[in-house]
């Protein structure tokens, strides 16, 4: 039989063995909890990038969407708006212009009816010619009457 520093040795033995093994599993399992967290992390990392990239993506679009219904709103109100300013611009010009383009066109035509024709004009120059002539030579006439009185 063993007596107690055999069995004390062989105790010792046994967990130093036991330690060894104990530490080594520690150490496996260690390493295999690091690659499984490493991976973990690695899949997580990949389905928040492929989360956040799908997110950019639909608020891109949205954003887009909200931009080109804001352009369109906003056209039409332009539109709308230059349409108003077209009906009133018309207003104005028939209220305001359209009267005065006919008194012009009226005091025009009062002119144009009370002028003489330039036929007539160049006949009456003439005749103004001719007189201013005649009325020079009439004047020396007189002049030299009254000198021979």
């Amino acid at each position: 039989m063993l007596d107690q520093n055999d069995l004390k040795v062989l105790r010792e033995l046994i967990s130093d063995e036991v330690g060894k093994a104990v530490t080594a599993s520690e150490e496996r399992m260690t390493q295999r909890i690091d690659q499984a967290v490493t991976a973990s992390e690695e899949r997580m990392t990949q389905r928040i990038d492929q989360a956040v990239t799908a997110s950019e993506e639909r608020m891109t679009q949205r954003i887009d969407q909200a931009f080109t219904a804001s352009e369109e709103r906003m056209i039409q109100r332009i539109d709308a708006s230059e349409e108003r300013m077209n009906a009133k611009l018309q207003l104005l010009i028939e209220n305001y212009f359209d009267p005065k383009f006919r008194l012009l066109a009226e005091g025009h035509e009062t002119l144009r009816q009370t002028l003489a024709p330039k036929d007539r004009v160049d006949a009456l120059a003439e005749e103004v010619d001719f007189l201013k002539t005649v009325v020079a030579s009439m004047h020396r006439e007189i002049n030299e009457l009254k000198k021979a009185i």
